[in-house]
């Protein structure tokens, strides 16, 4: 069992990338594995009904999500929050420029300490050999 461990962990870590970003896509799945387990020991019928009643529930955690969704949406919308209404319905070319930025930005980061800490550590080098040659 050891040995299947980083295998099982590897097709974990595939299968959580394959559902977005959010854990509740997996709820549905995971309930209908767990009913279906727990229904096969009635036999072949309980393992169905268990993996159906699994599934559903499933569903009904995953569907949260959506509430709590409609609800900020609701909420602006009586707020008169324009903005935020704006921001929830970015397109995917504005997510695309937006992330990069933030890799052009970060790449600036990059550069500047690319730069600057190589002129630093020779600063302090110099000033410690100049200290250590004129005045011990």
């Amino acid at each position: 069992m050891l040995r299947l461990l980083p295998l099982i962990i590897l097709l974990l870590l595939v299968l959580s990338m394959l559902f977005s970003c959010s854990v509740k896509t997996l709820y549905p799945g995971l309930g209908a594995t767990a009913g279906a387990t727990a229904g096969s020991l009635a036999g072949p019928a309980g393992a169905g009904g268990g993996a159906l009643l699994g599934w559903s529930l499933g569903e009904t955690m995953k569907s949260e999500q959506k509430v709590e969704e409609a609800v900020a949406q609701v909420e602006a919308l009586s707020k008169g929050d324009v903005s935020a209404l704006l921001d929830q319905q970015k397109s995917t070319f504005d997510t695309v420029v937006e992330g990069i930025y933030h890799t052009i930005l970060l790449c600036c980061i990059g550069a500047a300490l690319w730069f600057l800490v190589p002129f630093l550590w020779t600063k302090y080098h110099v000033r410690k050999t100049v200290e250590k040659l004129n005045g011990s």
